[in-house]
């Protein structure tokens, strides 16, 4: 499949969040199911769920976008703000991980646990960076 810049611009964000690249083929769904094509990924979080379902966490220039993959690999959206509504991030420490916080201006938030404290902070401080915060 070729992807359009804007399209390739998830695997820009994912490859940032990863020691390798990561495999195309996994993450095609998110394009075809949750993305429009011309709509650009900025940053990208990838959350340690404590189960089998990992969330995902996608920035764009039109929304935050929480993703969440399935026990059999099927990807779900679990929650959705439009980018103009977005406060803000932080991160929660805890003793041996943390999570990250997405709030909105209507109250709804997204928290996403993590194991990596200095990829969450990375996260949040693009994230804030970009809302000018």
């Amino acid at each position: 499949m070729n992807n359009t810049p804007d399209q390739h611009s998830l695997f820009l964000a994912l490859d940032r969040i990863s020691e390798k690249p990561v495999p195309r083929g996994a993450y095609e769904v998110i394009l075809r199911k949750f993305l429009v094509p011309d709509e650009f990924v900025h940053l990208a979080f990838d959350g340690n769920g404590w189960t089998f379902l990992d969330p995902l966490l996608l920035v764009t220039d039109r929304r935050i976008l929480r993703l969440r993959e399935g026990v059999f690999g099927g990807w779900a959206k679990r929650g959705e703000v439009p980018a103009a509504d977005v406060m803000g991030a932080s991160v929660t420490r805890w003793i041996l991980f943390g999570a990250v916080n997405v709030h909105a201006r209507n109250g709804q938030s997204f928290r996403v646990h993590y194991n990596l404290e200095d990829e969450a902070q990375v996260f949040v401080e693009g994230l804030n960076r970009l809302i000018g915060r």
